[in-house]
């Protein structure tokens, strides 16, 4: 019998060595460098593994060094798991491995499971490949596929660069390490360690599991955290871990961070955060109204606006749902500016990521420093809305506002800083203290002939901080505005103060530029009357009625020009209820000194021996209500 060549006994000897165990479950094939496992019984006809060379060399202690390597392993039902190829491996038949310094290729998942580096280790056991250098892994985005619908996976492969790699086939679970990036399917991820467990029957991953310095970037959204997982299930990637996050010109945090790629929402669970850019906010920000002037001048970059909830979804380039224990907060520098509460807030951002819309609703309570006092403007609603295009924020459902002792309510609130004003209309009411309004001593008919010293007096409309003598004075109107130059009200106006009473069409109520002075306009049907406990009243009618207030030198000029066709001034005193009245187009109230003034022709009609001039002392009574 002729004998078989050499080389031939070099692979029996391999096959005896490497391979051991029953004789049905191993076989050296025909022809040269060739070896293989097969399961065992019932299934020793099916291949396990099997090894392939160009030429095979028998080195000490049980090593052999095979040339143009081919590693194939199979499953129990014939499919094939891995494929590895390398210019040269060694073989361990102790230790059962195949190992190389070289470079390798491999493939798993028939081929959409590529791998490239150099070194690796094959153990036999658990069927374990580890590649130990310049690792590069690109996988087929059908293994990110989703089995529950039928949409088309993405177009792009995934490719994942690191410097390690480990994977057992026999039990689909892969990890690498040191250095990873993984770039595709409109995904990046950068992290020190990622494993992957996947079905080989279906040829599909089950997830990916990244951790140490995660970083996500997913459609314009970077996220970091401690770690990350993704489920093609649900197609989701969860960041956990202190995890932040970070688009354009806002920020965030929470808990939990879930991006779903597949509708481009980011979801924070857990003490959500979100931050933005004064820049993309327009205008001055969120908060404004009378007394933020000071603040609206700082660069838009050094405003901020935070957010904080239990939970918040932000649509890439679309907005954002804030949900349960809203805060808002906006900063100037290190400033405070304002602050809202509410369980409701959503946004809605602009293609150029610009805040178009902000809706907070379910008990909004707004908060404003005041930049020209110590007071604090405070605003509750049902519902707000911001607009961003004209920076109005706009307040509904029972809105209403107070600033120190001061209020007021309507039906609709606006508050805009271009121009910065304040705007209340429908069924307006402003409630404030009485000296705020007006002097009961500037205004009471009988009042000293002489100038009251400058400290004692208040002007009409003076603020009073601190004030808390009840009862208070009121005004209602169909609407109002407050601006940092003038208050005007307009339409149905009644002024309702503990000594007067006002009706009229409109009134201007002007910030005096210097101290100590004021200006005030009532127009349009303009009735007013001051009345003492004992009735004692002065009454008048007319179109308009401009009162001016100044005091200079220690001396008080207060005075009231009443016009109309006729204005008329009616006096009720004395204990037989004695009246005058006085008629002109014009009449002058000296209120510094008590005295009427009626330039040109008059009328003077009075219960009183008559008097020889154009100008009549008032009753000297102070009137009270």
């Amino acid at each position: 019998m002729a004998k078989r060549p050499r080389r031939l006994s070099v692979l029996a000897a391999l096959a005896l060595a490497l391979v051991g165990g029953p004789a049905h479950a191993r076989q050296l094939l025909e022809g040269s460098g060739k070896l293989a496992q097969y399961y065992g019984a019932p299934y020793q006809t099916r291949m396990k593994w099997l090894l392939e060379g160009a030429r095979v060399q028998s080195l000490t202690n049980g090593l052999f060094l095979i040339t143009d390597a081919k590693l194939q392993t199979f499953t129990l039902q014939g499919e094939r798991e891995l494929a590895v190829q390398t210019p040269q491996c060694l073989t361990d038949t102790r230790q059962g491995t195949v190992s190389s310094p070289g470079p390798l290729r491999a493939q798993l998942a028939d081929g959409k499971f590529a791998l490239e580096g150099e070194g690796f280790r094959w153990r036999q056991t658990n069927s374990d490949l580890i590649i130990s250098n310049r690792v590069r892994t690109v996988l087929h985005p059908d293994l990110l596929g989703r089995p529950s619908t039928n949409a088309p996976p993405p177009a792009d492969p995934i490719e994942i660069l690191s410097r390690q790699f480990e994977c057992a086939t026999n039990l689909g679970r892969a990890e690498w390490r040191q250095d990873v990036r993984v770039t595709g399917a409109n995904l990046g991820l950068t992290s020190g360690v990622l494993q992957a467990l996947w079905e080989p029957s279906q040829r599909r991953f089950q997830g990916l599991t990244a951790e140490q310095n995660v970083s996500v970037d997913y459609a314009g959204i970077q996220a970091a955290g401690e770690a990350a997982a993704y489920s093609p299930d649900t197609d989701q990637v969860r960041v956990s871990g202190h995890p932040t996050w970070r688009a354009h010109q806002r920020q965030g945090s929470g808990d939990e961070l879930v991006l779903e790629r597949t509708n481009g929402v980011l979801r924070a669970n857990g003490h959500g955060r979100l931050q933005m850019s004064g820049q993309g906010l327009g205008g001055s920000g969120l908060f404004h109204h009378p007394g933020s002037a000071a603040a609206s001048s700082l660069p838009a970059r050094d405003r901020v606006l935070e957010v904080l909830s239990d939970s918040y979804v932000v649509r890439t380039n679309l907005g954002a749902v804030f949900r349960d224990h809203v805060q808002v907060r906006q900063r100037a520098g290190a400033e405070v500016e304002g602050t809202m509460t509410c369980g409701l807030l959503t946004a809605a951002f602009s293609e150029t990521n610009q805040l178009e819309r902000m809706t907070a609703e379910n008990r909004v309570l707004i908060r404003q420093k005041d930049q020209r006092s110590a007071e604090e403007w405070q605003f509750s609603a049902g519902q707000a809305v911001f607009n961003g295009a004209d920076g109005v924020l706009a307040l509904t459902e029972n809105p209403k506002w107070q600033f120190g002792l001061r209020q007021g309510r309507g039906d609709l609130i606006t508050l805009a800083s271009k121009p910065e004003q304040m705007l209340v209309r429908g069924s307006a009411f402003m409630r404030l203290p009485p000296e705020a309004l007006a002097q009961p001593a500037a205004l009471a008919p009988g009042a000293p002939g002489r100038s009251a010293p400058a400290q004692a007096r208040q002007p009409l409309a003076a603020a009073a901080p601190g004030a808390t003598n009840p009862p208070f004075a009121e005004i209602t109107a169909e609407e109002y505005t407050l601006t940092p130059k003038e208050a005007v009200f307009q339409r149905q106006v009644h002024i309702k103060h503990p000594q007067m009473d006002w009706t009229c069409r409109k009134v201007t109520v002007q910030t005096p530029e210097a101290p100590n002075t004021r200006h005030i306009l009532a127009e349009g049907a303009v009735a007013f009357e001051l009345a003492d406990a004992k009735g004692e009243k002065l009454q008048g009618t007319g179109d308009q009625a401009d009162y001016t207030y100044g005091v200079a030198n220690a001396a008080t000029n207060e005075v009231m020009v009443l016009t109309g066709t006729p204005a008329r001034l009616n006096t009720q005193y004395g204990v037989k209820k004695q009246k005058g009245t006085v008629e002109n187009k014009v009449v002058f109230l000296d209120l510094t000194h008590s005295r009427v003034v009626t330039p040109g022709k008059y009328s003077i009609r009075i219960e009183a021996p008559p008097m020889n001039t154009n100008a009549f002392q008032l009753p000297k009574r102070r009137f009270l209500k």
